[in-house]
């Protein structure tokens, strides 16, 4: 038989023998509270809020219980079909970050301050509130600011504020078209070296 309780208190713990626990108090409410054993998947390690509920099974033993499963009726569920959705919650239950796999192959990482996103086409972006930083399936590396942007592109150059710097070392712009052949030669009548011609 199963019983829905409110959480009171969620206390860890390890037995005599070694093995680690949580316990959870629970008002039923009616009667004397309880304190179930915690259970949950393994490979996830979730801390109850006191505003959630329990749902409580009975066990072999008499008059033992465990969770078998939480809710919590304050944080809106928005996972739709096929879709996984966790999330961290502070003290007064409110949402601070969230991992969300999607059912079209997106998965989402996010907090107040920034995000990831791993599209389906294998597009990833990273982006807060200063910057963006974007990986695309052609090997493209692209990152902006407010205040400029560079770009690795998919063929080796690398662009950075309207700046061309090719996979050969050649160092282009819109103005000086290359600032690869600039050659010196001895300037007649001085030691110094001196430039033969404006860059080509």
């Amino acid at each position: 038989m199963g019983l829905i309780a409110k959480i009171l208190s969620f206390t860890r713990a390890m037995r005599k023998e070694g093995s680690n626990v949580s316990i959870v108090k629970v008002d039923p409410g009616g009667g004397a509270n309880l304190s179930p054993i915690h259970g949950s998947v393994p490979g996830i390690d979730a801390h109850p809020l006191p505003s959630d509920y329990a749902l409580l099974v009975t066990t072999q033993r008499s008059g033992v219980h465990a969770t078998a499963a939480y809710f919590d009726p304050l944080t809106q569920q928005q996972a739709l079909a096929g879709e996984i959705r966790s999330h961290g919650r502070d003290n007064n239950a409110l949402m601070v970050n969230q991992v969300w796999l999607k059912n079209d192959g997106e998965v989402l990482i996010e907090n107040s301050n920034g995000n990831v996103t791993l599209a389906p086409d294998g597009t990833t972006t990273i982006n807060n509130a200063s910057a963006t930083f974007t990986v695309s399936p052609s090997g493209s590396i692209l990152g902006t600011n407010g205040s400029g942007q560079f770009e690795l592109q998919s063929n080796g150059d690398f662009v950075v504020n309207g700046v061309t710097i090719t996979t050969a070392g050649d160092i282009q712009n819109a103005t000086v078209p290359s600032y690869n052949v600039h050659n010196h030669n001895i300037v007649s009548g001085s030691s110094a070296p001196g430039p033969t011609g404006p860059p080509q």
